[in-house]
């Protein structure tokens, strides 16, 4: 039979791998993948919390090793989400100067047939 810290050890190891592939797909652009990744790691960080406390030193270790990977991949979202957010900023800005400019271009309503038309 296993023993509690060899049962968390294991627990431990398969989680760090879920990590490392959300992670890896995450960065890859393959967000349904890092879904699933996440999906299939939920049970065991309910199990390991369930048994949160322990005293065994190599349980912990191993633990703040896979906490660091999830940490680092929450920085490394969070740093994507505030580029893109600002990317958005960018679009949004330059569609609103188009509405406004746009008006000028597609000439009165006595002619609206008119159109802007450049030729190079």
């Amino acid at each position: 039979m296993e023993t509690p810290t060899a049962t968390r050890l294991r627990w431990l190891d398969a989680l760090e791998q879920l990590s490392r592939r959300e992670a890896a797909q995450l960065r890859a652009g393959d967000f349904d993948g890092a879904r699933q990744s996440r999906q299939q790691a939920e049970p065991l960080l309910t199990s390991l919390i369930g048994i949160a406390g322990t005293e065994d030193s190599l349980v912990r270790a191993r633990t703040a090793a896979v906490l660091a990977i999830r940490q680092r991949t929450h920085e490394w979202l969070t740093t994507e989400l505030t580029i893109t957010r600002k990317a958005l900023d960018r679009v949004g800005s330059a569609q609103r100067r188009l509405e406004q400019i746009a008006p000028a271009y597609r000439g009165s309503d006595d002619n609206p047939g008119a159109q802007f038309s450049a030729q190079g």
